[in-house]
């Protein structure tokens, strides 16, 4: 779960460079802004491609033990 708070301040931060860029006028900030927020949202989605793959790996897993009728992990 820290992974998680630690990707959605690294976009807020992001985007709160690349607005402050726009408002002074500093294309660098929202460029460099623009960056963080983008690297940060593509670590949130392989964040939730990574639960979806364990969740669909449990689901598997159980099936299966429910088809063989077996309690052993």
């Amino acid at each position: 779960m820290d992974d998680k708070f630690e990707n959605k301040s690294e976009e807020v931060a992001g985007k709160i460079k690349r607005k402050t860029g726009e408002v002074t006028d500093d294309p660098e900030l929202q460029a460099e802004g623009g960056m963080q927020e983008g690297k940060s949202k593509a670590k949130q989605a392989a964040d939730k491609a990574a639960d979806s793959a364990r969740d669909a790996a449990d689901s598997v897993r159980e099936k299966a033990r429910q088809a063989f009728n077996r309690d052993d992990k």
